[in-house]
């Protein structure tokens, strides 16, 4: 989830970056507590499913963009990997009384731990994601354009056809599903695959604020139409994560991001509070009840009150940051 590999000293950080991931992990927050439903289904539509979809694409971008550069060293990679796969075995055992409750029966849980239940379909996402951009960076970086580009359209069709019920019988059905589209193959690695590009090629160095800024600008307002449109068109309102507006969006914000320097001491404390509010906060909105007790909005607020503190707690704990972060 971090920026390198554990026992790899980082010279220059940009703190921006660590600061946007911050952001980043409230807007998860925000998500699952469907946050302002209680106020106005529109905005809660409109940030919910809509701005605040963009958080794990770049947080996909984000660490492609950091993997590009130890992806060639075999030992670096290989903690790379452990580091993830370590992280999604400990957090799915956390859970695990969640998702096997939620599961009642031998093939949801099967289903949960192959695709990540809730959250943590990211991470098993982003190691999948990185086996693969692993092999496919071998037949170079048009080839890892290319199918990243094809993968993440074909992900978008998949999302529109189970919105719009395009498709009927057994195709229909499993379009309708989550893990159809919102998975490593088509949203994981085509993000991840981005993020390496643009560091492999020094593509962050091609544009300047005010272009990122401009990009940043349309992605955004795209992705609200976008939203908009899916809202009132759509014959039923789900879930959304495979926009083809993100496709802008995250790349620009991340470009704008990275043209932003900031100094500071507490960077990696920063990308490591990020980790541990992504991490905790469904234990305790929903593990803990906080959910049920209060409106949507209220309840998102006293999670990102509450995760933030249990979440600084395991930054400043060692043994706890070494494992759980």
């Amino acid at each position: 989830m971090g920026h390198g590999v554990r026992g790899q000293r980082i010279l220059i950080r940009n703190i921006a970056l660590d600061r946007l991931k911050l952001i980043l992990a409230l807007m998860v927050v925000g998500i699952h507590g469907q946050v302002f439903i209680d106020v106005s289904p529109v905005s809660s539509w409109l940030t919910v499913n809509g701005l605040f979809r963009i958080a794990v694409p770049i947080f996909l971008l984000i660490n492609g963009y950091f993997l590009a550069a130890i992806i060639d060293d075999p030992e670096a990679r290989r903690r790379w990997f452990v580091r993830i796969l370590s992280l999604y075995v400990i957090w799915m055992a956390i859970y695990a009384p969640m998702w096997m409750s939620q599961a009642g029966s031998m093939g949801k849980a099967v289903y949960f731990v192959a695709i990540g239940w809730l959250h943590l379909w990211y991470v098993i996402g982003l190691l999948c994601a990185g086996l693969l951009l692993v092999l496919t960076r071998r037949w170079g970086s048009r080839f890892v354009a290319v199918s990243a580009l094809f993968l993440f359209l074909v992900g978008v069709a998949i999302q529109y056809a189970g919105i719009y019920d395009l498709v009927g019988g057994l195709a229909g059905t499993v379009a309708d599903k989550f893990g159809a589209h919102r998975n490593f193959l088509f949203l994981a690695y085509p993000l991840l695959a981005c993020g390496y590009l643009i560091r492999r090629h020094d593509w962050d160095g091609l544009i300047n604020m005010q272009q990122a800024i401009w990009l940043t600008a349309c992605g955004l307002v795209l992705l609200l139409v976008e939203s908009g449109l899916i809202y009132w068109t759509a014959p039923e309102t789900a879930a959304v994560d495979n926009y083809i507006s993100v496709g802008l969006a995250a790349p620009a914000i991340f470009l704008m991001a990275k043209q932003i320097k900031i100094e500071g001491r507490f960077g990696k404390e920063t990308s490591l509070l990020a980790n541990g509010i992504y991490f905790i906060h469904p234990l305790l909105l929903v593990g803990m009840g906080i959910n049920d007790a209060m409106t949507a909005t209220a309840a998102t607020v006293v999670t990102i009150a509450l995760s933030t503190v249990v979440a600084w707690g395991m930054v400043k704990l060692s043994v706890i940051r070494k494992w759980l972060l």
